[in-house]
């Protein structure tokens, strides 16, 4: 499938958009929810686990009037990743790490992967 331009009267953000929907498709765009600590160096532990792993932040939003618990806070990560094998790959990091996430947006999912919703009520760490 491909999509056609022509003309002088291209629609940035709707162009912007169907970009993203396209990376989000081809499972390269993922949003988390993540719990870190409230503490100096919370959120730097989780981007370096990131780095390490290759994935690329593309948004990331502090929520600090939620305090989810004993000083842990939810931040909501984009990230762009290579494919769904990357993905996996920024889980199993992440869970190495011990640190818990819910995935909360996919737009696409590859035949291994789920979504349910009650992760994020619940906020359990993913398997």
């Amino acid at each position: 499938m491909g999509v056609i331009l022509c003309g002088g009267n291209i629609d940035m953000p709707v162009l912007g958009r169907v970009i993203e929907r396209g990376l989000a498709a081809d499972g390269r765009v993922h949003r988390l929810l993540v719990e870190v600590s409230d503490r100096p160096g919370g959120i730097g532990q989780m981007t370096r686990v990131l780095g390490e792993v290759g994935a690329s932040v593309k948004d990331l939003y502090h929520e600090r009037s939620f305090v989810t618990g004993h000083g842990l806070v939810s931040v909501t990560v984009t990230l762009e990743t290579r494919d769904y094998g990357h993905f996996r790959d920024v889980k199993s990091a992440l869970q190495k790490a011990k640190i818990r996430y819910a995935v909360q947006e996919s737009i696409a999912f590859d035949e291994t992967e789920s979504f349910n919703h009650s992760e994020l009520s619940n906020f359990e760490p993913s398997e």
